[in-house]
């Protein structure tokens, strides 16, 4: 079974990567320094986690969207809309009803705690790829 994931790097990785010296970085943090690895600064706990999306929600980004965007994206978008929206509504089918299997429940908040951290680390990996083409040419 998946495991769920708690803490989300809202920076890649990567584009960190040129800072570290033996894969460690310096920061600072409330007035201190210190030295770690990549994998311990900017994430945040459950920052992509699927939170509930009210119709408003929904009215607002179209509605942003849809100045930007049209014809075939935001088509695109309303699809990301729709698939946000479901994971939020079963979700929360789930936790109104208590009589759920212990299975389908942690199905459900591995689902929404992982699936934008996955999403954005299969741009990041395949992303490598394509920035080391480029620097070749």
């Amino acid at each position: 079974m998946s495991t769920k994931k708690r803490n989300h790097h809202y920076v890649w990785q990567h584009y960190l990567s040129p800072w570290t010296h033996d894969k460690k970085i310096w920061c600072l943090r409330n007035g201190k320094m210190f030295h770690t690895s990549t994998e311990n600064i900017a994430l945040e706990r459950d920052f992509y986690k699927i939170k509930a999306i009210s119709q408003r929600d929904i009215e607002f980004i179209k509605a942003l969207a849809s100045r930007q965007h049209f014809g075939a994206l935001n088509e695109l978008n309303d699809w990301w809309i729709g698939t946000f929206k479901s994971i939020s509504d079963l979700y929360a089918c789930y936790a109104n009803n208590e009589k759920q299997a212990d299975e389908v429940a942690h199905k459900l908040e591995v689902l929404v705690h992982n699936f934008e951290e996955d999403y954005h680390e299969i741009i990041e990996r395949t992303s490598t790829n394509y920035i080391r083409i480029e620097l070749t040419h």
